[in-house]
């Protein structure tokens, strides 16, 4: 069996992974899809995987992680075969402070 790579999305709470989430329908809504309802709706996003689908577009999410500040940037692709098209806005999270402080986005 083969080492699985960690993902971005592993290693952030489920609080942050809604918000990238979010960031992602907004990405999909300002490239014209209709996403009202589809964070809510299992058939409303097959029906936007659908439409991605037949338009020949894929949406991907990167990552990066400065190791310095342990800050996880996260920001949305969308690629049309190989060509990248569009680039969203990038959500930033920081590590929450070990003397009791907040964090967040």
């Amino acid at each position: 069996m083969g080492k699985r790579e960690i993902d971005i999305l592993d290693i952030l709470p489920q609080e942050a992974i809604e918000e990238v989430d979010k960031l992602g329908y907004a990405f999909l809504a300002e490239q014209g899809f209709d996403t009202d309802g589809a964070a809510e709706s299992a058939s409303k996003r097959t029906k936007l995987k659908r439409e991605l689908a037949k338009q020949g577009k894929e949406l991907l999410y990167a990552g990066a992680v400065d190791n310095d500040t342990k800050t996880i940037l996260v920001w949305y692709e969308l690629y049309k075969g190989k060509k990248r098209i569009a680039v969203s806005q990038g959500i930033k999270f920081l590590p929450k402070s070990t003397e009791g402080g907040g964090g967040g986005k």
